[in-house]
């Protein structure tokens, strides 16, 4: 399959061990970070220069929160293993990680994880930034962010198509950035791809390899059809997947989705700019199972004023290294 050669190393590499191939990857994205243009212009900030540092946005979220009449300015999960989801997606563009190379052992328990709960607290304590309703879920957010009265939080382009589509949103009003500090290290990563049955024939496999090609990995056909897109009502122009990055192929995909954009295409490039120096990461061994334990942490941080980073992160990981001690 020729078009493989040019899809991202960091892509491609999910479905490979050693020097063999298990699949053809389909979709990806990595998580960024979304914000409400609207109410960065009337909080005086430039929306086409968000935030890339946790400070600036920090400094944002308390100009948002200043606007008033139930405005929050950055908004965070912390439960239905939501939380740790998260948690891991600050992690991971602070450079952390959360588990040991050999995934034996949890690693998050480290001066970035720190840094992710203490900036966290600083914002929703101090500075009063992220409003007094926590322990929210997935939905609470988009549902935030659709109402117009949400700043900002962590999320791939394809909230913004979620928020546009099932909560009121308007994709005029959304643009997104990198996670802060994610410039030079990675980002969480997810995706999907097509495997095939090792039962199959010679003859299955090959068929299917070429309408993969054709479908999946193609410019301007199949997944990457924007003109047909356009001409059925949906939207063109949301800079996922991106399984090419800078090839040729990239750079054709995302002329074509310029030429029949329906969404402000410049609303995402500052997510676009940043994905050159950003490595997808994929989620730790028993993600669920992690994310569910740091659940925990970031509802302390978000609901108790006293609470303590350094035993929390520390009764974490011990949770944490039992779960994966069962894995190895």
């Amino acid at each position: 399959m020729k078009a493989l050669a040019d899809v991202r190393p960091d892509v491609k590499g999910v479905f490979n061990d050693g020097d063999k191939s298990y699949g053809v990857p389909r979709n990806n994205y990595n998580m960024g970070l979304v914000y409400n243009r609207k109410l960065f212009t009337q909080a005086g900030l430039n929306p086409d220069s968000p935030p890339k540092t946790w400070t600036e946005v920090q400094e944002a979220a308390k100009k948002i929160a200043g606007l008033g009449a139930g405005h929050t300015g950055f908004g965070e999960y912390s439960a239905g293993n939501t939380g740790g989801w998260h948690f891991a997606a600050s992690l991971y563009a602070r450079g952390g990680s959360m588990v040991s190379e050999d995934g034996k052992s949890a690693a998050f328990n480290s001066a970035e994880g720190k840094a992710v709960l203490e900036n966290l607290k600083q914002m929703r304590w101090n500075d009063n930034s992220m409003g007094t309703k926590q322990l929210l879920q997935w939905e609470d957010l988009m549902r935030m962010m659709g109402s117009g009265k949400l700043g900002m939080m962590i999320g791939a382009p394809d909230v913004v198509q979620s928020v546009n589509n099932d909560f009121q949103g308007k994709f005029d009003d959304y643009g997104v950035t990198a996670v802060p500090e994610s410039e030079g290290k990675s980002s969480l990563s997810g995706g999907d791809g097509y495997m095939f049955n090792p039962k199959a024939s010679p003859e299955k496999i090959k068929a299917g390899l070429a309408w993969l090609e054709f479908h999946e990995l193609t410019p301007g056909k199949g997944q990457f059809n924007y003109e047909r897109a356009k001409t059925q009502g949906r939207p063109v122009g949301l800079p996922i997947p991106d399984l090419y990055g800078d090839t040729a192929p990239g750079k054709e995909i995302t002329a074509l989705r310029k030429q029949f954009a329906t969404v402000p295409v410049e609303h995402f490039t500052p997510y676009v700019t940043a994905q050159a120096s950003i490595t997808n990461k994929l989620e730790p061994p028993k993600a669920q199972e992690l994310y569910a334990v740091l659940d925990v942490a970031m509802s302390a941080v978000l609901t108790r004023k006293d609470a303590d980073i350094d035993k929390l992160l520390s009764d974490a990981s011990s949770k944490a290294d039992k779960i994966l001690a069962k894995n190895s």
